[in-house]
């Protein structure tokens, strides 16, 4: 007695489905026990490294002077199918969109903020970490032209309170990034006879 054959159905739509999300394409075959195999234990692998990285570690990184082995954590999970997809297509919209950064405010924000500032120390350049709250104001710059001006006030790594003011031409990095926060750069100056002078850098 013939053995019936199972009708496996189209095989290259089997294959497409199965690379969209794991386990889609043996459900279109009828084979139930594989789909739910395959999609529980890639699927779940998958989600849980999302939920340990914060949501922030499928992204291509293919950027240009970047070292290749930074696209190694993208290669390895391309074979969750679909969401590598959406990866690539974030990549190009933050280089379309989120490249420029943001050089003039239509209001004044005011933010948690944590990072490093270069300090003038005589003739050196010291880096300290400082924490506080960070205020960007916009501003009409001296040739009337609008940029960012700021204020800081924090306290370093040695407890020592610092009010910093930051002048223009500040900067707010790329809206468009893994996180949620945004970077800051800008020139850290004092007042002195009307004139702003350069003491470090943020």
């Amino acid at each position: 007695m013939q053995e019936p054959q199972v009708n496996l159905k189209d095989p290259w739509i089997a294959a497409a489905l199965a690379f969209l999300v794991p386990g889609l394409g043996h459900l279109y075959q009828g084979r139930l026990f594989k789909a739910a195999i395959y999609s529980f234990c890639i699927l779940s692998l998958w989600a849980y490294g999302m939920y340990l990285s914060g949501g922030k570690i499928f992204q291509y990184r293919g950027e240009p002077g970047k070292p290749r082995t930074e696209l190694l954590s993208f290669v390895a999970q391309c074979g969750v199918g679909a969401p590598g997809i959406f990866a690539n297509i974030q990549t190009r919209r933050y280089r379309r969109l989120g490249e420029q950064p943001t050089t003039s405010l239509s209001e004044t924000i005011t933010a948690e903020f944590e990072g490093i500032v270069e300090l003038q120390q005589g003739d050196e350049d010291l880096d300290e970490p400082v924490t506080g709250a960070i205020e960007l104001s916009p501003e009409v710059g001296q040739f009337g032209d609008p940029t960012i001006i700021g204020r800081i006030n924090g306290t370093l790594a040695n407890g020592q309170q610092v009010d910093f003011m930051l002048g223009e031409g500040t900067r707010l990095g790329p809206v468009l990034r893994n996180s949620r926060r945004r970077a800051v750069e800008g020139e850290i100056v004092t007042q002195k006879d009307g004139r702003a002078i350069r003491s470090g850098r943020l």
